[in-house]
């Protein structure tokens, strides 16, 4: 018993030293829990490929993550995937009965191919390979039963099969060692399994791991820590701490590339150790990891470890410029201050004043008094103050020696003239302390200003500005004995109700606000814009919040996505601007209450609401990534199609929404790259710059499109530009078969049109010459139709003649008539009865003479030809009398005018009309000179 109360001891202290060690800084943890990508809980081996991806072995298969998407390729059966290995353009895996590799395809995905299957290997009952190694020549698969080991040139299967379960297998500088159980460890000689040694660590305990140190091997048991094996010395117990492990399972180890290895355990998270094997470090649940129980370990190109876990994926980026002190148990609440002094580091925060040694491994302790709320540490000189809620404190190592006890202590800031004095700002305005015979002590209140002064700075000898967040900036003359103030207004450019802050840098007074960045004028004593403020904007910062000097000449600026600072140039006192991205949600510190400071050299502290960062400028610009389109993928209502990368490529017009996925693997938490893309043919410009790793475009129209996409990375644009060229082809009916149909109809039309232009012209050719020829006719007829009008004219002369000679003849007739019946009358008075009857007989011969009738029936045919014709075929019943009457009727004579014609009475003349009208069976209201007028 008594051999077993020193490692108790030993042991005790080691605990004890671990539990110290949660008071550390750690590199930067990254979580992805199932919930997040999609996957299993347990994740059992990791590898990384040539590009840079990631795979992992999952519950529900194999993984692969390129630090912008995870996908998920699930094993034919659905079973777990317990090993995965990358070997040059292949991913090896085994799962449950099964093991092959993968590949990508053009596309980008990957594609199984099954060795079970290829190489005609027969499984065992309920076979599962847990491990995957590689030598230059050969790939070993290790179920639990056998291992398979497959020559990479020639396929050559070689099968080494124990009697016993095979626990593990290791390969250490290409030699293979495997682990029987019960039998010890075996290694390969001349491709035969020859047994290393059969001591009692490797038949007692289960081997997690071997190592090759300098000519020795270094064996990691699962509970029984580090044994180191030489042939001159055989199996010894390894490592200062070695016994600490004793009651720690580890399932997984890796030797890290800067030195030292990394442990994962089973429910106690994950050991660091020294070269020397002494635990340095343990982080689990309580201070950064997701889960306690680390299945896997994988350091990759980057020094970046990951972790399989139990339950999701952890990674650590352990080159990164960053460290986190993560608070997690709440012991010191959220960091508004912090200061180096005299080899301790002091934090203020919301639950007091903590200290602890600069390189130390011990936790923060409280100085005493000093709990609740710390705004402000300050080194004056050699002395450290601290503004507190309930006053001002000279801290001297690790005591607090109060100096003022008014409450609220906003900052510290020592008179440019006089360094015995230095400024308070309080909550209620300004106080003054002295430092008389080497004791700093309270002097007095400066009467005339009770405002809040949480932001200070001189702008003269009796001059301060004041910023109030809510009310302004103020300008403050003071007496020359700094007791009163004389005269206090607020500038014209001040800001009201607004996140804003006033800091000095190289000899200059910036106040920030939502105007901007501005600049004390001495002369003017007034802020006034300022070139600075423009050179700052161009560094697309967004929505400055907070400025910081961090009292090594370096200003500050936090905005939301970017933390710059701004130096001077020595020699040539050139303004740089500096900077680098940590957004606010990165940096989780109290808003309006941003806080940086120097530690040493380059290395700065951020205070957060649980804990702090620390970042090393140093180690920000070391840094490089690799960009990369990983998937296009094109799609319509009903179907998604991945396009061949790096190639040209065509698709149907329905497929017009494309999806381009890209990433630069790039695995930090805090340093994130930035993409700028653009499609040419859609987009004119370039997009702004974001950390999205996906570009959608919709309903593109046909034609043909370049993408081009470039990364940044803290400010660096990257060289080249990543690009792929895609043809979306026009609609069914504007394709080549439909374009060609369509010159077809159209060469057919234009054939048709020509044939039947021809035709027209022909047509066109025969119309002219008919119309030539009508128009001759035309011309001819009218030279004939002017002779006709020229003969009808004088025809027309003609009747007009005739008619005067009808006319003529009629009155001459008519005059004869009366005169002979006038005559007549007189010789009827004469008494000579046979000389008057004879010359009686002789007038009325005269009278019933029808040669003037027939002179006259000539006429009137001259003047109105076939007239008669025409009466006689209307009325064929009419006599010679009748005719006579309608010829005089015709000529619109009067019944009076035609009774000397016909040489009868007036009374005659109307009986003959009315016995005409018969004839002729008019109407009763129907004229009859209107109808004989009307033939």
């Amino acid at each position: 018993m008594k051999k077993v109360y020193p490692y108790l001891l030993i042991f005790l202290i080691a605990i004890e030293s671990l539990d110290l060690l949660y008071g550390q800084e750690i590199s930067p943890i990254q979580v992805f829990t199932p919930q997040q990508t999609n996957l299993g809980n347990q994740n059992w081996m990791i590898s990384q490929g040539a590009d840079r991806t990631l795979f992992f072995g999952n519950n529900k298969g194999l993984v692969q993550y390129d630090g912008a998407h995870w996908e998920l390729y699930p094993t034919a059966d659905n079973s777990i995937m317990r090993s995965v290995k990358a070997i040059e353009d292949r991913v090896y895996s085994g799962n449950y009965m099964d093991f092959g590799y993968w590949e990508k395809n053009t596309t980008g995905r990957l594609s199984y191919t099954s060795l079970k299957t290829m190489l005609g290997i027969e499984m065992l009952e309920d076979e599962q390979f847990w491990n995957i190694l590689a030598t230059d020549k050969t790939i070993i698969f290790q179920s639990l039963n056998r291992l398979i080991l497959l020559d990479k040139v020639t396929q050559e299967v070689r099968l080494i099969t124990p009697k016993k379960p095979l626990l593990k297998s290791f390969l250490a500088e290409g030699q293979l060692y495997f682990q029987v159980q019960d039998e010890g460890l075996y290694t390969l000689e001349k491709k035969e399994a020859v047994l290393f040694s059969a001591h009692p660590i490797f038949t007692k305990n289960s081997i997690v791991q071997v190592f090759k140190k300098e000519e020795a091997l270094l064996f990691l048991t699962e509970k029984s820590g580090f044994y180191v094996y030489s042939e001159k010395n055989g199996v010894l117990p390894w490592g200062t701490q070695g016994t600490a492990l004793e009651n720690r399972s580890i399932y997984s180890a890796i030797k890290l590339s800067k030195g030292g290895y990394a442990l994962g355990t089973v429910g106690n998270g994950l050991l660091f150790l020294n070269e020397t094997g002494t635990v340095i470090d343990q982080i689990e649940l309580k201070n950064g990891l997701s889960n306690n129980t680390v299945l896997s370990l994988f350091e990759d190109d980057k020094q970046n470890l990951w972790l399989g876990l139990d339950n999701g994926i952890n990674l650590m980026n352990t080159s990164s410029a960053f460290k986190e002190y993560i608070d997690a148990t709440g012991q010191l609440g959220s960091i508004y201050t912090s200061a180096v002094h005299q080899g301790f580091l002091y934090v203020g925060t919301n639950q007091g004043l903590f200290v602890k040694s600069l390189d130390g491994k011990e936790k923060f302790s409280l100085i005493p008094n000093t709990q609740g709320q710390v705004w402000n540490l300050s080194i004056i000189g050699e002395d450290l103050f601290c503004g507190h809620n309930t006053g001002a404190f000279l801290i001297q190592s690790k005591k607090a020696k109060r100096i003022s006890k008014v409450k609220g202590t906003w900052l510290f800031k020592q008179h440019p003239d006089e360094p015995q004095l230095i400024f308070l700002g309080n909550y209620t305005g300004l106080y003054v302390i002295e430092k008389k015979e080497g004791q700093w002590v309270y002097r007095n209140k400066i009467q005339g200003f009770a405002i809040s002064s949480r932001f200070v700075e001189f702008t003269a000898s009796n001059q301060v500005v004041v910023n109030h967040e809510y009310k302004g900036i103020f300008k403050i003359k003071l007496s020359d004995d700094f007791k009163t103030a004389t005269k206090v207004d607020l500038d014209k450019r001040s800001c009201i109700s607004c996140n804003s802050s006033v800091a000095s840098f190289n000899k200059e007074v910036y106040y920030h606000s939502k105007e901007g960045l501005l600049k004390y004028d001495f002369n003017e004593d007034a802020f006034v814009d300022d070139s600075l403020f423009s050179s700052i904007k161009k560094k697309q910062m967004k929505n400055i919040v907070r400025m910081v000097n961090d009292n090594q000449n370096r200003l500050w600026i936090f905005s939301e996505d970017k933390l710059n600072y701004i130096t001077q140039e020595k020699k040539t006192n050139e303004i740089i601007i500096h900077g680098f991205s940590l957004k606010e949600i990165d940096r989780k510190n109290v808003s309006g209450f941003e806080h940086i400071n120097v530690i040493n050299n380059n290395r700065f502290l951020i205070g957060t609401s649980k804990g702090y960062l620390t970042v090393d400028l140093d180690k920000l610009v070391k840094d490089t990534t690799t960009l990369a389109i990983t998937r296009i993928n094109v799609h319509n209502k009903k179907k998604f199609i991945d396009l061949t990368l790096n190639q040209n490529s065509s698709v149907e017009n329905d497929f017009n929404n494309l999806t381009f996925e890209f990433t630069s693997y790039d695995y930090k938490r805090y340093t994130k790259t930035a993409y700028q893309y653009h499609l040419k043919g859609e987009d004119e410009n370039w997009s702004d710059w974001n950390e999205s790793t996906t570009a959608n475009y919709a309903n593109l129209p046909y034609g043909t499109y370049q993408f081009f996409v470039r990364s940044k990375y803290e400010g660096r644009i990257s060289a080249s530009v990543s690009s792929q060229e895609i043809y979306i082809a026009p609609p069914w009916y504007l394709n080549t078969l439909a374009l060609s149909s369509y010159l077809f109809l159209i060469l057919f039309a234009l054939y048709g049109y020509s044939s039947y232009t021809q035709k027209q012209v022909e047509k066109q050719k025969d119309k002219l010459r008919e119309e030539s020829e009508q128009l001759n006719a035309m011309r001819a007829l009218e030279t004939k139709q002017e002779m006709i009008r020229l003969k009808n004219e004088q025809l027309q002369k003609d009747v007009e003649g005739k008619n005067r000679e009808l006319a003529v003849a009629t009155m001459s007739t008519l005059k004869r008539n009366e005169f002979l019946n006038t005559l007549k009358e007189k010789l009827t008075r004469i008494d000579d009865l046979k000389q008057i009857e004879e010359l009686i007989n002789t007038i009325n011969e005269k009278l019933s003479s029808n040669d003037d009738w027939e002179y006259f029936k000539k006429a009137f045919d001259n003047s109105d030809q076939a007239f008669f014709q025409k009466l006689k075929t209307s009325h064929p019943s009419l006599t010679k009398n009748d005719l006579k009457l309608c010829a005089y009727l015709r000529l619109n004579l009067s019944s009076k005018e035609i009774a000397p014609l016909l040489n009868i009475s007036v009374h005659s003349v109307e009986i003959k009309r009315y016995r005409l009208r018969k004839k002729m069976e008019l109407k009763r209201k129907q004229g009859i000179v209107e109808y004989i007028l009307s033939f």
